[in-house]
């Protein structure tokens, strides 16, 4: 017979070589995880014993952290925004940068009036409009999404009926559909932005779990923002906001050189976010 305690520091001994410091943290919540417990429980029953079968799954989750599996895909969620997002192989894992995304277009939004329609370019997991629609539940906005992957999307529509915010369309199409549709007052995207020369040099974690489609973002990494310019910018409205999350600052000034060339009004950078308003 095991106990919590010491199944925990089992744990962290399999895992101090690769994660160092970290190794105890993980291991704890890799505990929760086998156990169905939250991580402030694993205090009080830390004496408990263990049964074989959530000791065996516990070694189960350990070998693939070992392995280089995303601590997101073993634990089948994420926080982000102070919200919780089911996640797994095939969906993009929420990053913590792009919650400044989401602060950055609320407080563009909340200088405006009137409702606002808001379209987001490959939704993933649905982290950033659900967000930004759960933030704005009190006002009449509306938002919609698309996303081409059947894998991500499922992620995306289980996160919303979990979520339930009001007035949020996904749909499973290409996203040059948003031609289809009526102007928007915000547009934003987190595409594929990785040059496909760089790849090889993602993190392991990166590189073998998380699908490349999204993140290869093609030749210099700016395939994707081409086509967004091309069959989504039409659709901003006049002074409306287009937010884009971009690799670095020499690909952010290949697409406002090259890219974003016309009826721009202006652009500012937030950490590694390209905002570009259109003009009135």
């Amino acid at each position: 017979m095991i106990r919590l305690h010491e199944m925990i520091a089992f744990g962290r001994s399999e895992l101090i070589e690769k994660l160092g410091d970290r190794a105890h943290f993980e291991s704890r919540l890799i505990a929760g995880k086998a156990l169905d417990l939250k991580i402030e429980r694993l205090i009080s029953a830390a004496d408990e014993a263990v049964t074989d079968h959530q000791f065996r799954l516990f070694k189960s989750f350990v070998e693939r952290r070992k392995n280089n599996e995303p601590m997101a895909y073993i634990l089948e969620e994420k926080e982000f925004f102070k919200r919780i997002f089911e996640v797994g192989p095939g969906v993009l894992i929420p990053r913590p940068e792009s919650e400044r995304l989401v602060e950055v277009i609320l407080d563009w939004m909340s200088r405006r009036q009137e409702s606002q329609r808001v379209a987001e370019l490959g939704v993933g997991s649905g982290c950033l409009l659900l967000s930004l629609a759960l933030e704005r539940q009190e006002f009449q906005d509306s938002f919609w999404g698309w996303e081409i992957s059947s894998e991500a999307i499922s992620y995306a529509r289980r996160n919303q009926r979990r979520s339930n915010p009001p007035r949020v369309e996904i749909f499973e199409r290409d996203f040059s559909d948003i031609q289809n549709f009526d102007s928007f007052d915000v547009i934003l995207s987190n595409p594929p932005y990785i040059p496909s020369n760089e790849w090889l040099s993602l993190d392991p974690e990166i590189q073998t779990y998380e699908p490349r489609q999204a993140l290869d973002g093609g030749e210099n990494g700016i395939t994707f923002y081409k086509k967004i310019y091309q069959v989504a910018w039409p659709r901003l409205k006049p002074g409306g906001l287009m937010a884009l999350e971009t690799h670095c600052e020499r690909q952010r000034a290949v697409l406002m050189e090259e890219i974003f060339v016309s009826e721009v009004k202006k652009h500012w950078i937030e950490d590694c976010h390209l905002l570009i308003e259109k003009k009135d």
